[in-house]
């Protein structure tokens, strides 16, 4: 029996993508080789150089499979509007990228302001990062992307100087320097005559005299590289990373008992060596950071491939009491790199394309103090699993349940520990009524239980999209009912290109959002976002300066894009 598979006409390109064709040239007998799966097998020729680097040249045939789920670093055929090109597929936390095989496809010279995302993010990371996620397999894995440009409207968390990345074989190479202006408060040492830094005011506001006095009272210095090796024929990838930061003036060290072990001085070396093994349908992770007084800490972790349909993660993590990297940021339970242990499993189970589960256990520990806790070695954990369904192009849909509990003291009176559990729920459906109209609705509710607590949290989101022409209209209404601060719920809110948010809602009230974004011309687009928030138990917003005496409040944000 003659076994045949299409044979496309069309060439993928691995240079320039060129227009796709539907064509079929011929059938070609392929009884000879070990196809799985017919039906979604075909053949198509490559075009173009770039992908020469792992194996892949100008006319090569290449047998695809569409039925294979591609994995991190695999060679893939893409269709990126409507061209097929050949590239590699890189997964990260950031997101996914297609990469060519060239060696000095990353080569490049950054001058401005950027960020570094380097091993995972013991020394350097840079980027947004949810940390734990229901992407139970991805918050796993971080990537190392080198120097990233920074294009956020943050005010801190970044550098402001020079970046330069190279290769040099199976060597990559990156050095970079900055020196930028940082607001702090500041407060006299014992001596009275000189001064030194109280804490870092990360907000961004000069509105008030207050705010202006914290303004750019400290210079941060710093310099630093690294060199990873990587192993092209398995993508084995050893790197080591340095960075020194010195500031003008010393930070204090804080008088309260859960900060004692906390950085103070002028200057910060880091060092590290991180590493990426995959191994067959393994992939392991892991950095090892250290400071010279002895202080360190450690990621260890790994995505594993059971089956086509069941993947698993593990990663461990220690974070000393005393470890400290200004741009650190690791996966934890904690908003800090520092005073943390912790041991956290995930798995993902794809049933087929419509249903997939997904869950992990997170149990950590907290060696030294921490806020509102005053012994040592409290201890909790973090459970999280996620149904969703899918019919793609028509309706996404999950349910959503994750559970915390944490130690806490009883009353700042009373230093005994309890054991607060949160329970919050999740229901959300996406419907696509056509193809420019959209309809996303959310109901949250949180349940918090402890010793001397009950307090419950309602949140019902309605999105509405839909674009005309060159409109786009983005439509919130939202209602909130929470006993307190405590019981809030966090839920994504769309903003202007580029940016977004994920306010804190709690109280009783609506919060509703308008988002308009109007292409004027081929390189020109102008956003408009108008939110207003409207209290129904309170006749006052805030405290201080920032004091509103009404029940309600109105942010507007507006943008202009223009590309040269």
């Amino acid at each position: 029996m003659k076994l045949t598979i299409p044979f496309y006409l069309h060439k993928a390109g691995a240079g320039f993508p060129s227009p796709a064709t539907d064509y079929i040239e011929e059938d070609v007998d392929l009884n000879v080789h070990l196809i799985k799966n017919v039906p979604a097998t075909f053949i198509i020729r490559v075009q173009g150089k770039s992908m020469t680097d792992v194996g892949i040249y100008d006319g090569d045939l290449l047998v695809i499979d569409r039925s294979l789920k591609p994995k991190n670093f695999s060679t893939v055929v893409a269709n990126v509007h409507d061209e097929l090109v050949v590239k590699g597929f890189v997964r990260s936390k950031e997101g996914q990228f297609l990469t060519s095989g060239s060696k000095n496809i990353e080569d490049k010279i950054i001058i401005g302001d950027f960020v570094n995302q380097w091993g995972q993010g013991l020394v350097q990371s840079g980027g947004f990062s949810l940390g734990k996620s229901f992407e139970s397999i991805k918050a796993t894995q971080k990537f190392h992307l080198g120097a990233i440009p920074y294009t956020s409207s943050g005010k801190t968390s970044f550098y402001r100087g020079f970046n330069i990345q190279f290769h040099v074989g199976s060597f990559n190479f990156q050095a970079f320097s900055s020196s930028r202006h940082l607001d702090a408060s500041l407060s006299s040492d014992s001596t009275g005559n000189s001064k030194q830094i109280n804490s870092w005011i990360e907000d961004g506001y000069h509105r008030t005299i207050t705010e202006l006095s914290h303004q750019s009272n400290v210079q941060e210095s710093a310099w630093g590289g690294s060199m990873q090796w990587i192993h092209k024929p398995t993508h084995l990838a050893i790197q080591f990373n340095l960075a020194h930061t010195r500031f003008s003036l010393e930070k204090s060290k804080s008088l309260l008992a859960y900060k004692a072990n906390a950085w103070s001085g002028n200057q910060v070396k880091n060092y590290s060596m991180s590493f990426q093994a995959p191994l067959h349908n393994i992939h392991f992770t892991g950095e090892f950071a250290w400071m010279p007084e002895n202080h360190f800490s450690i990621i260890q972790g790994g995505a594993f491939a059971v089956s086509k349909k069941t993947d698993l993660s593990y990663l461990y993590r220690y974070y000393a009491p005393s470890y400290f990297s200004p741009k650190a940021q690791g996966i934890g339970e904690s908003a800090e790199t520092n005073n943390e242990m912790g041991l956290f499993v995930g798995n993902q189970i794809t049933f087929n394309k419509r249903n997939k589960l997904s869950s992990y256990l997170d149990v950590f520990r907290f060696p030294g103090l921490k806020y509102e806790v005053s012994q040592l070695n409290s201890w909790g954990w973090e459970y999280l699993t996620r149904y969703q369904w899918e019919k793609r192009g028509k309706y996404t849909f999950f349910g959503q349940l994750k559970w915390t509990s944490k130690q806490n003291d009883i009353s700042r009176s009373n230093k005994a520990l309890t054991r607060n559990h949160l329970i919050q729920t999740s229901l959300d459906l996406h419907q696509f009524r056509a193809k420019k109209l959209d309809f996303h609705t959310r109901i949250m509710t949180c349940l918090l239980v402890g010793a001397n607590t009950k307090e419950t949290g309602l949140l019902i989101l309605q999105d509405v999209k839909y674009q005309i022409r060159s409109l786009g209209i983005q439509l919130r209404i939202g209602f909130v009912s929470s006993t307190s601060y405590d019981s809030r719920l966090y839920a994504y809110e769309a903003g202007v290109p580029l940016s977004f948010s994920l306010p804190a809602y709690y109280g009783h009230g609506f919060r509703n959002c308008l988002v308009l974004d109007y292409k004027w011309t081929k390189n020109s687009t102008f956003s408009l976002k108008i939110g207003r928030t409207n209290y129904l138990d309170r006749d006052e917003i805030g405290s201080g300066l920032d004091l509103i005496s009404e029940s309600h409040k109105t942010d507007v944000t507006f943008q202009c894009q223009l590309t040269m």
